[in-house]
């Protein structure tokens, strides 16, 4: 499997699904944890932590269901959501320490 799309001759079974379903949840989750850091900044760890935990629960069981409908696929649908996960959560991440820690 080599050119194409950087690591995937064709794109992964369920990459727009994957790349929708990231942008909502990181964008939400973002939302939700800039207001709580202004309205109860004491809950904010803790509830930061919290949505990790929530987010690797439902995207363990997207993973399930891509493997589920799609067999065919599973590499190239865990691998490119994994790499996505990271890319997401590593932005989400910089830009709540950017706010978290502004003067």
């Amino acid at each position: 499997m080599a050119g194409g799309y950087l690591f995937f001759e064709t794109l992964p079974g369920f990459f727009f699904e994957s790349i929708i379903l990231l942008l909502l949840s990181t964008v939400g989750l973002y939302r939700f944890l800039i207001n709580i850091k202004r309205d109860k900044p004491d809950f904010f760890v803790p509830l930061y932590l919290a949505t990790l935990t929530v987010k690797l629960i439902a995207y363990g069981a997207y993973i399930f269901v891509l493997v589920k409908l799609q067999p065919e696929w599973m590499f190239e649908n865990v691998v490119f959501f994994m790499v996505g996960y990271v890319i997401f959560t590593g932005v989400e991440t910089y830009f709540l320490h950017r706010f978290v820690n502004r003067p």
